[in-house]
């Protein structure tokens, strides 16, 4: 079972043992089991994906920026053109430093 002290002193990596009860050969109400064993009664969060999703959408557009084709990327990207000059401002940015 898994200890208050362990998960306030940051010395217990979740990842790490989601990973290992999901590789285990054993079937899908086994793994459930296992984690409701390891895990129940504590609040995981896990995120959606969102910041991933779009620093690769961003760094995908920065490369297809020829210098002047804001709107076109605005429009393949479903994005305002505003905020392509933003990601393109930003992505600028942090290749410059």
């Amino acid at each position: 079972m898994l200890e208050t002290k362990d998960v306030e002193n940051k010395k217990y990596d979740v990842l790490s043992e989601f990973r290992k009860i999901l590789t285990q050969k054993k079937g899908v109400n086994a793994q459930i089991k296992s984690i409701i064993e390891k895990f129940g009664g504590i609040s995981i969060y896990i995120p959606n994906g969102g910041y991933l999703r779009s620093s690769n959408r961003n760094k995908k557009l920065y490369s297809k920026f020829n210098g002047s084709n804001y709107k076109e990327l605005a429009s393949e990207f479903g994005l305002s053109e505003r905020h392509v000059r933003v990601i393109i401002s930003k992505m600028a940015n942090e290749k410059a430093n």
